[in-house]
Order: structure tokens, then C-alpha cells, then sequence
């Protein structure tokens, strides 16, 4: 009897485990975190890690891929001075709350999140970016 008791708690403690221990996957299946932009300024390229991304007319929004790491955000418009942002990262809540439901272990809520990056939110998630005209 013993043994089938144990044999019970310790499959509800994996099933657990394994139910809870993967809500950060959901980020990969969203594509990233949104990230707003606002300008005084139109017509701008938008340049993230270096790479383009777009045109931005005023407002853009774009969908920022989580790799665990602080991207580089740059605008640029000709006669205007190139601003720059860093857009950093924060432990998201999901990784807390499989911390929290796996039974305070941090393995149910790492499994996925360390190969994944899942872990990291990034945050602001809105800008506004002050464009500066270039006196002549």
C-alpha cells in the first residue's frame, strides 16, 4: 500500500511539474514581445542590432524576437542627428510562476526558458523617439 501511495504522489509531482514547468514556450509561439515607437518625425529607418526593419511613419510596432539580450534600436533620417535606444530585458512573470507551481523549483521554470531565452521579457515595451534636426 505503501509503495502505491508513493508511486501516486510522485506521478501527480511529475505531471505537475510537467504541466506547469513550460508556460514560457508560449512566448516562442507568440514570435517575440511587441514594441511601440512614436516620432516626431516621419518617414524614418528603423535599424535593430543593425539590421533594417521598416519605415517608420509616426507610429510602428514591431514584434522584437527574444534572444536574452538588450537590443540596439537605431532611427535614421537624413538632415536629422540618429537617435539611438536600448531596449533591455527583465525576468518575464512566467518564469516566476513555474517557479512558484513547480514546487519552488527553479528547474521546472529554467528547463525551457535557458535554450529558448524565453525567460527574458524585453521592457519598455513604448518609446517615443525625440528626432533632432541637424543645423546647418
Amino acid at each position: 500500500m505503501y509503495k502505491i501511495l508513493m508511486g501516486i504522489i510522485v506521478g501527480i509531482f511529475f505531471v505537475k511539474v510537467n504541466v506547469f514547468g513550460f508556460a514560457t514556450i508560449l512566448h516562442s509561439i507568440s514570435d517575440g514581445d511587441d514594441v511601440v515607437f512614436n516620432s516626431n518625425v516621419e518617414k524614418m529607418r528603423v535599424f535593430v542590432d543593425g539590421q533594417p526593419i521598416g519605415v517608420m511613419y509616426g507610429t510602428m510596432k514591431y514584434k522584437l524576437q527574444r534572444n536574452g539580450k538588450d537590443r540596439r534600436i537605431e532611427f535614421r533620417k537624413d538632415g536629422y542627428r540618429t537617435e539611438t535606444l536600448i531596449v533591455g530585458t527583465q525576468l518575464a512573470i512566467t518564469f516566476w510562476g513555474n517557479a512558484i507551481f513547480s514546487f519552488g523549483s527553479i528547474t521546472g521554470s529554467s528547463t525551457d526558458s535557458w535554450s529558448t531565452k524565453n525567460s527574458r521579457q524585453y521592457t519598455p515595451n513604448q518609446f517615443y523617439v525625440q528626432m533632432e534636426k541637424i543645423k546647418l
